[in-house]
């Protein structure tokens, strides 16, 4: 279970970073979504590896990044997403199992906040 538990975060993570790298959503959103360090510190306390949750802690430092050093943005994202896909490529146990059956911090608010409105055109 902590295997697929890891790979949907590291799944959300890579989404997140390519969805920012090819501008489909800001790094504003991805923070109101999962870039958070209290997302970071709900992984911590479910028992997530210290390499996924110091990955996720980085992600939330690019909005620093793009403002600071932005000719450093973009590689940063493409490190951040190629370390989350090596990491991703180690949680084995997850590949056989029907992961319909199994929720994730109520995956569709994976930082615990409320919804910013109630838009049911997705």
């Amino acid at each position: 279970m902590k295997g697929l538990f890891e790979a949907k975060v590291l799944i959300i993570i890579i989404g997140l970073l390519q969805s920012i790298k090819s501008g489909s959503i800001t790094i504003i959103e991805a923070e109101k979504y999962m870039f958070t360090p209290r997302t970071a510190n709900r992984l911590i306390d479910e028992g997530c590896s210290a390499k996924i949750v110091e990955l996720l802690f980085e992600c939330c430092e690019l909005e620093d990044i793009e403002s600071l050093i932005p000719d450093k943005f973009n590689s940063n994202v493409v490190d951040l997403m190629n370390r989350a896909e090596e990491l991703l490529k180690s949680c084995h146990d997850f590949q056989n199992t029907d992961w319909r059956e199994y929720e994730i911090l109520g995956l569709l608010n994976v930082a615990g906040d409320k919804p910013a409105s109630n838009n049911t055109d997705l």
